[in-house]
């Protein structure tokens, strides 16, 4: 097969696209207007592959606090007021799909890409032999709240049925497993534990896995490349135009994250993407950094022992698009983290803050499909769980192209 992909974005999931489109015998070519690769929300994540945890963010509990949200009265949730059309629109399909019928059709729709894309990553991961700081760490969603835990019951049944494996459990269990937790304070109730829940760098799969798709498909990684516009001929996309000149191809795919909104508006189509930025931290671990991944669920905070570094990532500022962190949120996040996990990293070396903006949908779902009846394809919007559902994605837009091919 000699047929030529571009993808758009070098990020995690342009990385695993452009893996899964080279083992299929496509011919690959990556552009990224960055000068690095996975500088954006793949860099900038708290390193969970949450396979069994795929909750969407629109729910009747998200509902209940918009009030505060709207007063500003929620310190890791934070709506920044933008009146344009698109963000309207998006906001009012986000409410739509706060019911509790939609957020468990949602939640159970991205599970299923979730556990697809772990049986992908770990068939990639051994048969490559790929180094990202990989750990089956588990994962403890914390609670303070009984009744609040308890709400949860019936989701987790719900998405037991389809393999997620979850429990629910009890303040005395969840120090068995995570003894270093005893240092934290807060009065916990219990856990949502998930065993299969593992966790990686992403920024160093992504590199890994461009590397091998251009060995594969003797392609190319052109970064400091933009896309300025398209070579069309009707619903046919004969390639790419560039900063750096033309680019032919059979297909494109798009995978440019909340960006990606801005390219399709070159050909007259919206995505309902908004952009929700969140923060990162970097702390030297210690004796007492928990080894299984924890949601400090009160917080929107998650802590993860990666490598020698305590990982942290957490807040959720709907609509905030951010080069750097402003100071404000990052003091916030660090404020909460020490207040919370005292003794978990060494607290006097610097934070590293980083800042990723993630591709929200309203419904919390990405999008993988065809642009129309054309040679373009999108893959975006994965949310808070790029990183997670990147390789599921990934070869489920590898089955539509060839879906595709086998009808022309």
């Amino acid at each position: 097969m000699n047929t030529k992909v571009i993808i758009v974005g070098a990020g995690v999931v342009g990385g695993a696209v452009a893996l899964a489109l080279a083992e299929q015998g496509f011919h690959v070519t990556i552009i990224d207007k960055e000068t690095k690769v996975a500088s954006g929300a793949s860099n900038a994540n708290g390193a969970q592959l949450s396979y069994s945890y795929t909750d969407a963010l629109a729910s009747p509990s998200t509902l209940k606090s918009i009030p505060r949200l709207l007063l500003g009265l929620e310190p890791a949730f934070r709506l920044t007021k933008r009146m344009d059309p698109d963000f309207m629109k998006w906001g009012i399909k986000f409410l739509r799909n706060c019911t509790s019928s939609r957020a468990d059709k949602n939640t159970l729709a991205t599970l299923e890409i979730a556990l697809r894309s772990c049986a992908v990553m770990n068939e990639w991961r051994d048969k490559y032999n790929f180094d990202f700081d990989h750990k089956s760490a588990q994962k403890l969603h914390l609670y303070e709240n009984f009744e609040a835990l308890e709400n949860q019951r019936s989701r987790v049944e719900l998405k037991n049925r389809l393999g997620a494996n979850q429990e629910i459990i009890s303040k005395e269990r969840l120090l068995e497993l995570e003894p270093s937790l005893q240092n934290m304070n807060a009065d916990l109730a219990g856990a949502i534990y998930s065993p299969n829940d593992e966790l990686g760098d992403a920024a160093k799969f992504t590199q890994a896995s461009l590397n091998k798709a251009i060995e594969l498909s003797h392609g190319q990684l052109l970064l400091g490349t933009s896309l300025q516009g398209f070579i069309r001929d009707g619903d046919v996309f004969h390639g790419i135009k560039t900063n750096i000149g033309e680019i032919e191809a059979d297909f494109i795919v798009l995978c440019a994250g909340y960006q990606t909104n801005e390219i399709t508006k070159k050909m007259n189509f919206a995505v309902p993407i908004s952009p929700m930025a969140g923060y990162v931290l970097s702390y030297p671990a210690t004796p007492d950094t928990p080894h299984i991944s924890v949601t400090d669920t009160p917080n929107r905070m998650v802590l993860c022992r990666l490598g020698s570094l305590m990982r942290v990532a957490g807040m959720a500022d709907i609509g905030q698009v951010a080069k750097n962190p402003p100071k404000n949120r990052i003091q916030t996040l660090e404020t909460t983290l020490k207040n919370r996990f005292p003794l978990a990293g060494k607290y006097s070396h610097p934070s590293q803050p980083l800042v990723g903006v993630r591709p929200m949908t309203p419904d919390g779902r990405p999008i993988i499909q065809q642009f129309q009846s054309s040679n373009v394809f999108l893959n975006c919007g994965h949310g808070m769980l790029g990183w997670t559902l990147a390789a599921g994605s990934a070869d489920l837009l590898r089955a539509k192209i060839c879906q595709g091919l086998t009808k022309i």
